[in-house]
């Protein structure tokens, strides 16, 4: 809340207590991590800790406990070091954090979750396989009866469900009858958003609304990610990667309005093309040529409606991963975590109207001082 964390804290005597930390890039390890997954926070918050013990003399001393390191034996070795105290006990705040997302995320059964809602969003499970919506149907119905979800989770959940399927009638009183009224009405009013709750009374099957394009997308992605709950792709990591290289249609921003004659396609800027007139000849760069942040297009993606912490991590693992020329900057009217989607649901599906959202994307080039 506001960036401020708080954490069982162990001090040199052994005491636990509670203690409150601001949290900032000024930690290095949050900067380091805040992006990444939370297996591979994990993994590397744990080897810089091995790194930092293995290469410090009095933390040697504690060399037998470093077998299956965890937060008991992480702060049996900071004692040790009391004149490190500050240093590590970031260490334990972080596996702290961890081991409290990774409690919440069991205790709720989000595996079984994030899989039902990957398969719904993808058309294919965590094996890169076809699955069968008469399945998809099952798995919802056994999840909503299992008493493991509140309200919230349940409408979630058949939201996504009226989304990307085409429910026949049978399916979706199935579905929703155990709703309250007014999650029912949330449900209808999808249609605002241009999904059509239920499917034609002629057809016999709930359909899959699922493109062959996402599909084929979570196949590829699953090839080279450890993380089968990441395998959906956002509208946003195909648009981004286009409009830095310069390959976006008009036709995809029907928003923008250009002069005659000029086409988004056109808008990338080349490197080295911006000159200054406050310095060296008029008409001549004073830019660097080398490709540093210095020079770099800044990329500057703004989100009307909500910029999710799912897609900003899938920005930044493509700005990590050098699939993109420019720098990225990131924001949003405001940053949608998992629990504001059905508040904003609540109070935007029931307006007479709804206003379409898309996503403003700006490229600039700013100059090297």
């Amino acid at each position: 809340e506001n960036d401020i964390v708080e954490f069982k804290s162990t001090d040199s005597s052994g005491a636990k207590k509670s203690k409150k930390v601001i949290i900032s890039n000024e930690d290095e390890l949050w900067a380091q991590y805040k992006y990444k997954h939370i297996s591979e926070a994990m993994n590397g918050i744990t080897a810089s800790f091995n790194e930092f013990v293995k290469n410090n003399s009095t933390a040697k001393l504690q060399k037998g406990a470093m077998g299956d390191l965890n937060l008991d034996k992480m702060s049996d070795i900071i004692r040790s070091m009391p004149q490190y105290n500050e240093l590590l006990q970031k260490y334990t705040m972080h596996m702290n954090l961890i081991d409290d997302c990774l409690e919440i995320f069991t205790r709720s059964d989000l595996k079984e979750i994030g899989e039902i809602e990957q398969c719904l969003a993808t058309g294919v499970d965590g094996e890169g396989h076809s699955i069968k919506n008469s399945k998809l149907v099952s798995l919802i119905v056994s999840k909503l009866a299992s008493g493991k979800l509140s309200d919230e989770e349940k409408l979630r959940l058949l939201m996504i469900a009226v989304i990307t399927l085409e429910l026949t009638e049978k399916d979706r009183k199935m579905l929703t009858n155990d709703l309250l009224p007014e999650d029912q009405r949330t449900v209808q009013n999808l249609v605002w958003l241009g999904v059509t709750p239920q499917a034609a009374a002629s057809q016999k099957k709930s359909q899959n609304r699922v493109d062959d394009n996402v599909k084929k997308a979570a196949k590829n992605k699953l090839k080279n990610i450890s993380h089968d709950l990441c395998r959906t792709t956002t509208s946003i990591e195909t648009i981004v990667p286009d409009i830095d290289k310069g390959n976006v249609q008009n036709d995809q921003f029907g928003v923008i309005s250009l002069p005659s004659g000029l086409a988004l396609s056109n808008l990338k800027p080349k490197a080295g093309g911006v000159t200054s007139l406050r310095k060296g000849k008029p008409g001549k760069t004073t830019w660097n040529e080398a490709s540093d942040d210095k020079t770099k297009t800044r990329l500057i993606v703004f989100v009307v409606g909500g910029l999710s912490y799912p897609e900003i991590r899938a920005l930044k693992d493509l700005e990590a991963q050098k699939q993109l020329d420019s720098l990225l900057i990131l924001g949003g009217t405001y940053l949608m975590r998992p629990k504001d989607y059905i508040p904003v649901s609540y109070t935007h599906l029931t307006l007479p109207t709804i206003y379409s959202v898309q996503i403003s994307v700006v490229a600039v080039s700013l100059k090297k001082k």
